[in-house]
Protein backbone atom coordinates (compact mmCIF):
# COMPACT_ATOMS: atom_id res chain seq x y z
CA UNK A 1 0.00 0.00 0.00
CA UNK A 2 1.18 3.23 -1.10
CA UNK A 3 0.77 6.37 1.07
CA UNK A 4 3.10 9.10 -0.41
CA UNK A 5 -0.03 10.93 -1.28
CA UNK A 6 -1.15 11.19 2.43
CA UNK A 7 1.45 13.78 2.85
CA UNK A 8 1.17 16.32 0.59
CA UNK A 9 -2.44 15.91 0.94
CA UNK A 10 -2.71 16.63 4.73
CA UNK A 11 -0.09 19.54 4.35
CA UNK A 12 -2.91 21.01 1.49
CA UNK A 13 -5.66 20.59 3.67
CA UNK A 14 -3.67 22.16 6.33
CA UNK A 15 -2.64 25.41 3.97
CA UNK A 16 -6.21 25.86 2.92
CA UNK A 17 -7.84 25.77 5.93
CA UNK A 18 -7.93 29.47 6.88
CA UNK A 19 -8.71 30.45 3.75
CA UNK A 20 -12.04 28.13 3.85
CA UNK A 21 -12.37 29.53 6.98
CA UNK A 22 -12.36 33.00 6.12
CA UNK A 23 -14.80 32.71 3.43
CA UNK A 24 -17.17 30.76 5.31
CA UNK A 25 -16.71 33.40 8.21
CA UNK A 26 -17.51 35.80 5.48
CA UNK A 27 -20.67 33.94 4.09
CA UNK A 28 -22.06 33.76 7.66
CA UNK A 29 -21.28 37.13 8.07
CA UNK A 30 -23.26 38.16 5.05
CA UNK A 31 -26.00 35.97 5.67
CA UNK A 32 -26.74 37.60 9.46
CA UNK A 33 -26.68 41.27 8.22
CA UNK A 34 -29.44 40.15 5.58
CA UNK A 35 -31.57 38.92 8.51
CA UNK A 36 -31.08 42.02 10.42
CA UNK A 37 -32.41 44.32 6.91
CA UNK A 38 -34.80 41.42 6.70
CA UNK A 39 -35.86 41.89 10.40
CA UNK A 40 -36.11 45.88 9.76
CA UNK A 41 -38.30 45.20 6.58
CA UNK A 42 -40.46 42.80 8.52
CA UNK A 43 -44.45 44.12 9.58
CA UNK A 44 -44.87 42.00 12.41
CA UNK A 45 -43.23 41.51 15.52
CA UNK A 46 -42.98 37.94 15.51
CA UNK A 47 -41.40 38.07 12.19
CA UNK A 48 -38.62 40.86 13.44
CA UNK A 49 -37.91 38.98 16.28
CA UNK A 50 -37.05 35.74 14.78
CA UNK A 51 -34.69 37.39 12.32
CA UNK A 52 -32.82 39.15 14.35
CA UNK A 53 -32.45 36.12 16.78
CA UNK A 54 -31.22 34.37 13.77
CA UNK A 55 -29.07 36.97 12.16
CA UNK A 56 -27.44 36.66 16.02
CA UNK A 57 -26.83 33.17 15.81
CA UNK A 58 -25.16 33.58 12.05
CA UNK A 59 -22.96 35.99 13.20
CA UNK A 60 -21.94 33.95 16.55
CA UNK A 61 -21.06 31.03 14.03
CA UNK A 62 -19.08 33.35 11.88
CA UNK A 63 -17.08 34.35 14.81
CA UNK A 64 -16.60 31.07 16.15
CA UNK A 65 -15.14 30.27 12.57
CA UNK A 66 -13.17 33.52 12.55
CA UNK A 67 -13.17 35.90 15.63
CA UNK A 68 -11.02 38.63 13.76
CA UNK A 69 -14.17 39.31 10.90
CA UNK A 70 -15.06 42.99 11.43
CA UNK A 71 -18.10 42.11 9.31
CA UNK A 72 -19.54 39.34 11.80
CA UNK A 73 -18.88 41.77 14.61
CA UNK A 74 -21.17 44.73 12.91
CA UNK A 75 -23.36 41.98 11.46
CA UNK A 76 -23.85 40.94 15.61
CA UNK A 77 -24.12 44.71 16.70
CA UNK A 78 -26.73 44.83 14.48
CA UNK A 79 -29.00 42.04 14.97
CA UNK A 80 -28.27 42.84 18.67
CA UNK A 81 -29.06 46.56 18.64
CA UNK A 82 -32.36 45.86 16.43
CA UNK A 83 -33.69 42.86 18.89
CA UNK A 84 -32.69 45.47 22.02
CA UNK A 85 -35.41 47.97 20.90
CA UNK A 86 -37.87 45.90 19.31
CA UNK A 87 -40.81 47.53 21.51
CA UNK A 88 -38.55 50.92 21.14
CA UNK A 89 -35.76 52.57 22.90
CA UNK A 90 -36.01 51.56 26.37
CA UNK A 91 -34.50 50.67 29.50
CA UNK A 92 -33.85 47.24 28.18
CA UNK A 93 -32.11 48.96 25.35
CA UNK A 94 -29.56 50.45 27.53
CA UNK A 95 -28.79 47.58 29.27
CA UNK A 96 -27.21 45.96 26.17
CA UNK A 97 -25.84 49.21 25.47
CA UNK A 98 -22.08 48.04 26.78
CA UNK A 99 -22.85 44.58 24.57
CA UNK A 100 -23.28 46.93 21.43
CA UNK A 101 -20.42 49.38 21.80
CA UNK A 102 -18.23 46.47 22.21
CA UNK A 103 -19.08 45.23 18.77
CA UNK A 104 -18.63 48.12 17.28
CA UNK A 105 -15.54 48.59 19.20
CA UNK A 106 -13.91 45.63 18.01
CA UNK A 107 -15.01 46.39 14.27
CA UNK A 108 -13.75 49.41 14.26
CA UNK A 109 -10.58 48.03 15.75
CA UNK A 110 -10.30 45.24 12.82
CA UNK A 111 -11.22 47.83 10.20
CA UNK A 112 -10.64 51.55 11.10
CA UNK A 113 -12.45 52.64 8.01
CA UNK A 114 -15.95 50.53 8.38
CA UNK A 115 -18.02 52.93 7.25
CA UNK A 116 -21.35 51.76 8.28
CA UNK A 117 -19.63 51.03 12.31
CA UNK A 118 -18.71 54.58 12.21
CA UNK A 119 -21.81 55.53 10.95
CA UNK A 120 -23.63 53.95 13.31
CA UNK A 121 -21.50 54.87 16.44
CA UNK A 122 -21.12 58.26 15.32
CA UNK A 123 -24.66 58.35 15.62
CA UNK A 124 -24.75 56.92 18.85
CA UNK A 125 -22.74 58.61 20.45
CA UNK A 126 -24.88 61.73 19.38
CA UNK A 127 -28.13 60.45 20.56
CA UNK A 128 -26.86 59.07 23.72
CA UNK A 129 -26.53 60.89 27.28
CA UNK A 130 -23.16 62.23 28.24
CA UNK A 131 -24.59 59.49 31.72
CA UNK A 132 -24.43 56.45 29.03
CA UNK A 133 -21.30 57.23 27.04
CA UNK A 134 -22.37 59.86 24.77
CA UNK A 135 -20.58 62.42 22.92
CA UNK A 136 -21.89 64.45 20.63
CA UNK A 137 -18.45 65.98 19.30
CA UNK A 138 -16.71 62.47 18.92
CA UNK A 139 -19.78 61.39 17.07
CA UNK A 140 -19.95 64.60 14.74
CA UNK A 141 -16.54 63.60 14.07
CA UNK A 142 -17.36 60.40 13.04
CA UNK A 143 -19.64 60.87 10.80
CA UNK A 144 -17.46 63.45 8.69
CA UNK A 145 -15.34 60.83 8.39
CA UNK A 146 -18.09 58.48 6.81
CA UNK A 147 -18.46 61.30 4.42
CA UNK A 148 -15.15 61.61 3.35
CA UNK A 149 -14.61 57.90 3.09
CA UNK A 150 -18.13 57.40 1.38
CA UNK A 151 -19.40 61.15 0.08
CA UNK A 152 -22.65 59.25 -1.09
CA UNK A 153 -23.56 58.07 2.48
CA UNK A 154 -27.16 59.78 2.48
CA UNK A 155 -28.26 58.87 5.94
CA UNK A 156 -25.47 60.34 7.47
CA UNK A 157 -25.96 63.67 5.60
CA UNK A 158 -29.26 63.30 6.94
Amino acid sequence: MRVGWFLPALVALVVSAPAYATEAGRGLAGQSLAECKEGRLAKERAQREQHFTAGIELAERALRVNEKSADAHFARFCNRGELARIDGESIAALVALSGLMADLDRTLELAPDHSEALASKGIMLIRLPRLFGGDAAQGEAMLRRVLVLDPDAVSTRL
